[in-house]
């Protein structure tokens, strides 16, 4: 009896043991797969990450707004549905990136958060932790290095001399040929507008408020005293703090 134990044992020790080794063999040739956070990180973020210091990222959140309820119109109420749809959409589906942006900017994770809602993305300053901490969130679809777009530069003939120049303002008779041929004439002596009271925004690259044709009735110039509080927007520097034309144009 005490043979037939021992004998038991023995045969049970030994399959324990095979098995063991052959879980080792599967795990020694499994291929090895990346964490579902890491998949979501680009490359290049991984990369400039690497060399230690805080960078500019930008998290895509995966909800994207649903316009099929709207009607198909031009009106201002469809416009301001527009809208509407889209910032509930970032407010619903961001809550939980903001929040957890939030207690890594308390630990110094984190600077510079902003929500995008017309693109339902969030961008931020941070490291490494801060970017894998996103990336883990099942709302998030991607974490990206917040990339300077190089604009295309004129060739040197062109530039400097002319694009400094001031660009000459024609107010006598003989004017541009576009002008008649939008029919801008009629509207000015027909209908009595001339944009008087009226308000141009210029979405571009840059803008220089001081050049010679912006500046005399560029808005934050209030008769000599300059404000640009309200006056201008820069979504790509937030550090700037004058409206700035970087690459003269």
């Amino acid at each position: 009896m005490q043979r037939r134990l021992a004998l038991l044992i023995f045969s049970l020790i030994t399959a324990v043991g095979f098995a063991t080794f052959l879980l080792w063999q599967v795990a020694q040739f499994a291929p090895v797969q990346a964490a579902p956070a890491l998949n979501k990180i680009e490359p290049a973020l991984l990369e400039t990450l690497a060399e230690g210091a805080p960078v500019r990222f930008i998290a895509d959140l995966a909800a994207t707004a649903d316009f099929s309820t709207l009607a198909p119109t031009h009106s201002q109420a469809q416009h301001t549905a527009v809208l509407q749809t889209l910032q509930q959409t970032a407010t619903t589906s961001q809550a939980n990136a903001l929040a957890k942006l939030e207690t890594l900017e308390t630990t110094g994770d984190v600077t510079a958060v902003r929500s995008l809602w017309i693109v339902n993305s969030i961008a931020a300053t941070g490291n490494l932790a801060a970017v894998q901490a996103i990336a883990s969130l099942p709302e998030v679809s991607q974490v990206r290095l917040d990339t300077i777009v190089q604009e295309i530069r004129p060739t040197d003939d062109v530039t400097a001399t002319l694009l400094a120049g001031e660009t000459a303002v024609i107010t006598g008779p003989v004017a541009s040929w576009g002008i008649d041929r939008i029919n801008a004439p009629d509207v000015w002596h027909g209908l009595g507008i001339d944009g008087s009271g009226v308000t141009v925004a210029i979405m571009d690259t840059g803008v220089d408020w001081q050049h010679p044709d912006l500046i005399d009735n560029y808005r934050g110039n209030q008769g000599g005293t300059v404000d640009h509080s309200g006056n201008w927007f820069n979504a790509v520097i937030p550090t700037e703090t004058v409206p700035v034309d970087n690459i003269g144009h």
